[in-house]
Protein backbone atom coordinates (compact mmCIF):
# COMPACT_ATOMS: atom_id res chain seq x y z
CA UNK A 1 0.00 0.00 0.00
CA UNK A 2 1.39 3.70 -0.80
CA UNK A 3 1.12 6.07 1.34
CA UNK A 4 1.49 10.03 0.29
CA UNK A 5 1.73 13.07 2.11
CA UNK A 6 -0.58 14.56 3.61
CA UNK A 7 -2.19 17.52 1.78
CA UNK A 8 -1.47 21.14 3.99
CA UNK A 9 -3.42 24.62 3.36
CA UNK A 10 -1.43 27.33 3.87
CA UNK A 11 -3.81 30.37 5.14
CA UNK A 12 -2.83 33.86 5.16
CA UNK A 13 -4.51 35.91 8.22
CA UNK A 14 -7.06 37.52 5.98
CA UNK A 15 -8.09 34.02 4.98
CA UNK A 16 -8.58 33.09 8.79
CA UNK A 17 -10.52 36.44 9.60
CA UNK A 18 -12.68 36.08 6.60
CA UNK A 19 -13.29 32.23 7.75
CA UNK A 20 -13.93 33.42 10.58
CA UNK A 21 -16.28 36.32 10.35
CA UNK A 22 -17.97 33.82 7.83
CA UNK A 23 -18.73 31.39 10.56
CA UNK A 24 -19.79 34.29 13.29
CA UNK A 25 -22.41 35.47 10.25
CA UNK A 26 -23.54 31.98 10.02
CA UNK A 27 -23.71 31.23 13.49
CA UNK A 28 -26.04 34.82 13.72
CA UNK A 29 -28.14 34.05 10.59
CA UNK A 30 -29.20 30.42 12.37
CA UNK A 31 -29.84 32.66 15.88
CA UNK A 32 -32.06 34.64 14.01
CA UNK A 33 -34.09 31.73 12.23
CA UNK A 34 -34.67 29.96 15.59
CA UNK A 35 -35.61 33.22 16.93
CA UNK A 36 -37.63 33.51 14.10
CA UNK A 37 -39.37 30.69 14.31
CA UNK A 38 -40.10 30.89 18.56
CA UNK A 39 -41.90 34.64 17.43
CA UNK A 40 -44.06 32.88 14.78
CA UNK A 41 -44.96 30.21 17.28
CA UNK A 42 -45.94 31.86 19.84
CA UNK A 43 -47.62 34.63 17.90
CA UNK A 44 -49.71 31.73 16.31
CA UNK A 45 -50.27 30.40 19.93
CA UNK A 46 -51.36 33.71 21.55
CA UNK A 47 -53.76 34.34 17.96
CA UNK A 48 -55.24 31.02 19.41
CA UNK A 49 -55.78 31.81 22.56
CA UNK A 50 -57.01 35.42 22.09
CA UNK A 51 -59.46 34.03 19.30
CA UNK A 52 -60.76 31.37 21.39
CA UNK A 53 -61.53 33.41 24.18
CA UNK A 54 -62.54 36.85 22.79
CA UNK A 55 -65.95 37.63 22.94
CA UNK A 56 -68.15 37.60 20.09
CA UNK A 57 -69.05 41.25 18.53
CA UNK A 58 -71.89 41.75 16.29
CA UNK A 59 -70.45 43.37 13.40
CA UNK A 60 -73.90 45.14 12.37
CA UNK A 61 -76.12 47.63 14.35
CA UNK A 62 -75.52 49.39 17.14
CA UNK A 63 -73.85 48.41 20.33
CA UNK A 64 -76.22 48.65 23.94
CA UNK A 65 -75.08 50.17 26.60
CA UNK A 66 -75.80 48.88 30.03
CA UNK A 67 -75.65 52.10 31.49
CA UNK A 68 -78.80 52.80 28.95
CA UNK A 69 -80.94 50.07 31.03
CA UNK A 70 -80.63 52.52 33.95
CA UNK A 71 -83.73 54.21 34.73
CA UNK A 72 -83.83 58.09 34.01
CA UNK A 73 -83.33 59.95 37.56
CA UNK A 74 -87.13 61.91 38.80
CA UNK A 75 -87.04 65.48 36.78
CA UNK A 76 -87.05 68.24 39.48
CA UNK A 77 -85.86 65.95 41.85
CA UNK A 78 -82.01 67.07 41.37
CA UNK A 79 -81.60 70.61 43.71
CA UNK A 80 -78.24 72.25 43.21
CA UNK A 81 -76.83 74.19 46.39
CA UNK A 82 -73.85 76.04 47.19
CA UNK A 83 -70.93 73.46 48.06
CA UNK A 84 -70.48 74.96 51.21
CA UNK A 85 -73.82 74.14 52.38
CA UNK A 86 -74.81 70.94 54.07
CA UNK A 87 -78.03 69.35 55.28
CA UNK A 88 -76.64 68.94 58.85
CA UNK A 89 -75.22 72.15 59.06
CA UNK A 90 -78.63 74.35 58.28
CA UNK A 91 -80.30 71.59 61.18
CA UNK A 92 -78.52 71.74 63.85
CA UNK A 93 -76.68 75.22 62.58
CA UNK A 94 -73.62 77.01 65.31
CA UNK A 95 -74.50 74.61 67.98
CA UNK A 96 -72.62 71.90 67.01
CA UNK A 97 -69.35 73.84 66.91
CA UNK A 98 -69.76 73.23 70.96
CA UNK A 99 -70.27 69.38 71.01
CA UNK A 100 -67.21 69.10 68.84
CA UNK A 101 -64.15 69.14 70.04
CA UNK A 102 -62.45 68.79 66.73
CA UNK A 103 -64.65 71.70 65.34
CA UNK A 104 -62.55 75.16 64.23
CA UNK A 105 -64.17 78.00 62.58
CA UNK A 106 -62.50 79.39 59.84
Amino acid sequence: MIRRQPTTISLTAEDLAELEGELEESKLQRELKAQQRNLLRSSAVVANHSSSERPVVPTGGTHESPLGKISPRVPGGETQRPPSESFNGRAEGPSLAGNNPFYTER
